[in-house]
């Protein structure tokens, strides 16, 4: 299974980057809208794990977006 990380605090999406990783996914990791869309054009996303304030951007937008363009991607949000 491959995750989207997006996550703009640098030692937060490590820490959950490394986990992640050791519980056996891939990860792609993103800190901005705009890195988490140039990984998403890539495919072979299962999952995004979603920031909802990130520096260029919203992410309920970038949840939006994505369930309009692809339909077998699942959605998760971080929050504080």
């Amino acid at each position: 299974m491959t995750a989207c990380l997006v996550v703009d605090h640098h030692e937060l999406r490590e820490l959950t980057g490394q986990r992640l990783a050791g519980d056996g996914m891939r990860i792609r990791m993103a800190c901005t809208v705009q890195s988490c869309r140039e990984s998403l054009a890539k495919g072979g996303i299962d999952i995004v794990l979603l920031d909802l304030q990130l520096p260029d951007g919203d992410g309920i937008e970038v949840c939006r977006k994505i369930r309009g363009n692809m339909n077998k991607v699942d959605l998760a949000d971080k929050t504080n």
